[in-house]
């Protein structure tokens, strides 16, 4: 094998590596992403016993951050979180691999929220994907 040749087939290498790492690293952070939100309760009118209650504030402010920690609250509402998770796949550079990312929520009452405040999620929403976590590593590398 020439020199030339060989030089050729290892930057063929490095880059599929590459593009394989960004696109396990992209669909590890939209797993962990999909789960914690989809795993954030929802109060609704008849579990805050408030008849004009709207519910989904606390699942519209999970954010993505690259590199810093997010500190803004949202003033928005995703009783269903489907912009939330589409802002934070959105959000995810296409070379994801080796850089820090995170996933934040800063409503005042996400802490009790995480700890079993909500019926509906009495074992949290974070901890609960931390215990998934391998299994969306698994399913990120497919």
């Amino acid at each position: 094998m020439k020199l030339g040749s060989f030089s050729a087939a290892v930057d063929k290498f490095n880059k599929k590596a590459n593009e394989s790492m960004d696109r396990t690293v992209r669909r590890t952070v939209i797993g962990l992403g999909r789960a914690i939100v989809n795993r954030n309760p929802v109060g609704t009118p008849a579990t805050t016993g408030v008849k004009a209650y709207r519910g989904g504030r606390s699942k519209a402010n999970w954010q993505y951050g690259l590199n810093s920690i997010p500190i803004s609250v949202i003033e928005d509402f995703d009783p269903d979180g489907s912009r939330t998770i589409s802002a934070i796949a959105t959000s995810i550079p296409r070379q994801a691999a080796g850089k820090i990312h995170y996933i934040a929520n800063n409503v005042e009452y996400i802490i009790p929220l995480e700890e079993g405040s909500s019926k509906q999620a009495p074992n949290g929403m974070v901890a609960r994907t931390v215990l998934d976590f391998q299994q969306i590593v698994k399913s990120a590398a497919r």
